[in-house]
């Protein structure tokens, strides 16, 4: 007789919960449109060229300039590779907001519209994909690589008779990944675009925000969704040299290694730091200027701090939750591959469903960045870790330990540096987001709309000052958060002794 389990209910129940909380956006379009749907064709095609052209040409860029950089990379110590690394993928951690002043700092004047997207697409993505590359090749040629040289072969023959060919999946893969994160960003053409350079994404903004034609918002969101969507599938239809940020501890083959490329890695994490340092140093001579926005800083700040807080808890519950679900399922929930949802869209629909006021301003901003959020940060530093746990994890399930034990006691307690780095990271990118709360209609100002806001009246050095208000404001609440999950923890401690 077969034996039921009690928990499948609740189980299913959780995770196709979890999937449709996520999902929400387009069960708001589907209840609001009804698939009623309005399309100009030649303003359609205009912005998917615009979209294509601008994310193919980032890509180029970063892979022609990433494949030398991993060379680079191969080349220094194993302890400065994995600093290298780190320092490597501060432009895609960091909210866009940073790159856009460093960028427009060192690019002066800079080149606005196709070309200026591109080349803030380009200095985003190219750390990441540097990475990415040096560990795939790393994984994949290094013994090949040893016998390549013990057996003489120069390096041009082994790039392409052996590096090409067998990386190839590996750099298209990693090639895809860029498009598609070029193809789903909405801050960068905000503030970078014109309008010659209106792709899918500021289609959609004007189409609602400026026309006030849903239906032909809701039109281009349906292309746009479905693009991004079928790149996603093509670009995960291969094994993941872009599933984990790992680190090998060997050397590489000289094959693998070029000292030159150092040079590449140096000048673009000089360039990188010191522009915005240079910048900060600089904006400090507008402290009487920005001093006149006081009130309404303060203002932004005290609702930046609500919203905050609520949006850190409510990602601490669909966390707990998502563990959950992968301790009784023994798989990621679904939900989590969801990493190249469009910004527009998911505001879009956020905005449809909400009235506009300032009363629901909350409610529509922690939705929409909570569904666009979530999941690429917990795969960018959280999945790997949990991961190299799954031999403890199946001990837990041999003794029956109850999943919040599991949680707690094994996974959260062992991986606490991997969770803060995660929650510091939600912290900044939340803090300093302008493009969810343009695309939701917030009408209530944050921190990051301030920033922006002066950015788009080409007041960089308050924009400048801004971001360091930012930092400043996320180590603050850092620090109360850290304080606050240990009290937790310890009341959770007492609890069960």
């Amino acid at each position: 007789m077969k034996e039921t389990n009690p928990s499948h209910p609740n189980r299913y129940l959780i995770r196709y919960g979890i999937v449709a909380f996520f999902l929400l956006p387009f069960l708001f379009f589907a209840w609001k449109f009804r698939f009623q749907i309005e399309l100009n064709f030649s303003e359609l095609w205009w912005a998917l060229k615009n979209s294509v052209y601008q994310s193919t040409l980032a890509g180029f860029f970063v892979m022609l300039l990433a494949v030398p950089m991993s060379f680079g990379l191969a080349s220094l110590p194993v302890g400065w590779r994995l600093m290298a690394s780190r320092l490597l993928l501060l432009p895609q951690i960091l909210p866009v907001l940073f790159t856009v002043l460093i960028v427009f700092t060192i690019v002066n004047p800079f080149p606005m519209g196709s070309a200026g997207i591109i080349i803030l697409f380009s200095v985003v993505n190219l750390g990441l994909a540097t990475v990415l590359i040096e560990q795939a090749a790393t994984a994949k040629l290094s013994s090949l690589a040893v016998t390549a040289e013990v057996y003489s072969v120069s390096r041009i023959k082994f790039l392409t008779k052996i590096y090409f060919p067998l990386m190839f999946a590996d750099l298209m893969q990693i090639f895809f990944l860029v498009f598609v994160f070029c193809m789903s960003s909405f801050s960068i053409p905000l503030l970078a675009g014109d309008g010659r350079a209106v792709n899918l994404e500021i289609l959609v903004f004007e189409k609602v925000f400026i026309d006030n034609n849903w239906a032909a918002g809701f039109g281009v969101s349906l292309v746009q969704t479905f693009f991004v969507f079928g790149m996603s599938a093509l670009m995960l239809e291969s094994a993941g040299a872009t599933g984990t940020l790992t680190h090998p501890n060997l050397q590489p083959s000289r094959l693998l290694r070029s000292k030159n490329c150092i040079v590449l890695i140096a000048a673009f994490l000089g360039l990188y730091v010191t522009g915005y340092v240079y910048g900060i140093a600089k904006s400090f001579t507008h402290l009487n200027f920005i001093a006149n926005y006081a009130s309404e800083i303060l203002a932004a700040t005290m609702f930046s701090l609500k919203c905050l807080l609520a949006f850190v808890f409510l990602n601490f519950c669909l966390l707990y939750l998502c563990l959950w679900d992968q301790i009784k399922s023994r798989r990621l929930n679904p939900a989590l591959h969801f990493i190249s949802l469009s910004t527009v869209v998911a505001g879009f629909s956020v905005y449809l469903f909400f009235p506009t006021s300032p009363d629901y301003d909350l409610v529509k901003l922690l939705l929409a960045a909570s569904v666009l959020l979530f999941a690429p940060l917990f795969k960018l530093f959280l999945q790997g870790p949990i991961e190299g746990l799954n031999r403890q994890l199946q001990i837990a399930e041999v003794y029956g330990l109850p999943p919040s034990t599991v949680i707690i006691d094994i996974i959260i307690r062992q991986l606490h540096g991997a969770f803060f780095l995660w929650m510091s990271v939600l912290c900044v990118w939340f803090s300093s987001d302008y493009a969810i709360s343009r695309a939701v209609g917030l009408q209530t100002q944050t921190l990051g709309l301030v920033a922006q806001g002066f950015l788009s009246s080409y007041r960089m050095q308050a924009s400048f000052l801004m971001s360091l208000l930012i930092i400043i404001f996320s180590v603050l609440v850092l620090i109360v958060l850290k304080f606050l999950a240990k009290a937790a923890y310890v009341a959770y401690k007492k609890s069960h002794l």
